[in-house]
């Protein structure tokens, strides 16, 4: 990752992720400029609008990512710096390509004029951090490029993020994210996925468990549909199971639930379709890719549909789910 210095200054490329109620209260902290892009927790992505702390959740996630077993976890993000006054945010050390949901809903193809670019770019950041532990920032756009999100780089993103969920439930761990989602997660230069968004996770070194009384859902397209009928007490390491199969989903189809666009509903109506037509949830054009195999694109589909059943206690564990991918003969011969 590029560094220089000049006059005591420290020029490096990172990430900011911004904590807000909606985007357009920190927009109104900063002059407008196209030159001036972040990432923004915005919580209207959300089923409805949370009320909690951005103080409590900028601290929860500053102990779990600077945890032992946590810190250097390559699908975690690295923390360099925080601010906590004025503003509530953290920078990391990444300079991504894009979210995965932009990977995904472009296609094999991407650019970052897509309709989530509000949400990330790679940012240029010349910072400082003063004793009061708030990160002062001047934002600089980088130009972006055009990358090919093949099969055998999705096949490896969802082998990582299924590597990272299984850790993460591990019994020596016991986190739960419940807020699994493409827009919660970005992709770096090497086609490596990482989680920022942490605002619902519960268990490991916070000592949470998961409270009856809280009402707060994750992401459109992402929520267990056992959670329509049992509230909180789905939340279980199935219901981030039931997440990761509408993510491999995503990634095998190269459709992703957008709300302005799509229901739930709607993208499960042609799943089914879709299956009952060709027993399988791969995108055609994948059929070109030299690393797919057709025995592969029916073994993902079946631990999609596995992942996404109605019933929880049918859904496979995370470890086996990681254990599955790894045995795709694509995985085999890239040797993971």
């Amino acid at each position: 990752m590029p560094i220089a210095s000049d006059q005591g200054k420290v020029y490096k490329d990172v990430t900011v992720k911004i904590l807000v109620e909606d985007e357009r209260n920190y927009r109104m902290l900063m002059p407008t400029s196209d030159q001036v892009k972040v990432l923004v927790d915005d919580k209207r992505d959300y089923g409805f609008r949370i009320h909690d702390n951005e103080l409590s959740r900028l601290e929860d996630e500053l102990k779990f990512l600077q945890a032992p077993k946590i810190r250097g976890n390559p699908s975690l993000m690295k923390v360099v710096g925080y601010c906590r006054k004025e503003i509530v945010g953290v920078v990391y050390d990444i300079n991504p390509l894009d979210t995965l949901h932009n990977l995904i809903f472009q296609g094999a193809l991407f650019t970052l004029t897509s309709i989530f670019t509000n949400l990330l770019c790679r940012l240029h950041l010349m910072y400082f951090l003063l004793l009061t532990t708030c990160a002062v920032a001047i934002f600089v756009l980088k130009p972006s490029g055009n990358y090919d999100f093949n099969w055998l780089q999705r096949v490896k993103t969802a082998l990582a993020l299924a590597r990272l969920l299984a850790y993460l439930h591990d019994r020596n761990q016991s986190y739960l994210i419940r807020n699994l989602a493409p827009t919660h997660i970005v992709v770096d230069q090497n086609f490596t996925p990482v989680l920022f968004e942490f605002g619902m996770l519960v268990g490991g070194v916070l000592g949470t468990t998961v409270d009856e009384s809280d009402m707060r859902i994750g992401p459109y397209g992402y929520i267990d549909p056992f959670y329509s009928y049992n509230g909180p007490a789905a939340y279980t390491v199935k219901f981030d199971v039931y997440a990761f199969g509408v993510l491999l989903f995503n990634l095998t189809s190269k459709r992703a639930l957008d709300k302005e666009k799509y229901t739930g509903t709607a993208i499960k109506k042609w799943a089914v379709n879709e299956y009952k037509s060709r027993h399988s949830y791969v995108d055609l054009s994948f059929q070109d890719d030299a690393d797919f195999d057709r025995r592969d694109g029916r073994k993902i589909t079946e631990l999609t549909r596995q992942c996404m059943d109605g019933k929880p206690n049918k859904r496979p564990e995370m470890k086996e789910i990681f254990e599955r991918l790894k045995g795709l003969r694509c995985s085999v011969a890239a040797a993971w």
